[in-house]
């Protein structure tokens, strides 16, 4: 039994071409997701010193 490549490739459906067109499509019109968080602010340190315990 020999190992490696195959000889033939495997068969890809018949709509693979249409397929691929509506994803490509889909692709370039449909929006921008929103991220989840992105009107939040970016947390900071807050003014003067931090007081020792």
């Amino acid at each position: 039994m020999a190992y490696g490549p195959s000889p033939l490739a495997p068969r890809l459906p018949d709509d693979t071409a249409e397929r691929l067109a509506r994803a490509q499509e889909a692709v370039a019109t449909l929006p921008a997701p929103i991220l989840p968080g992105s009107a939040q602010t970016l947390p900071r340190q807050e003014p003067g010193s931090r007081p020792h315990v």
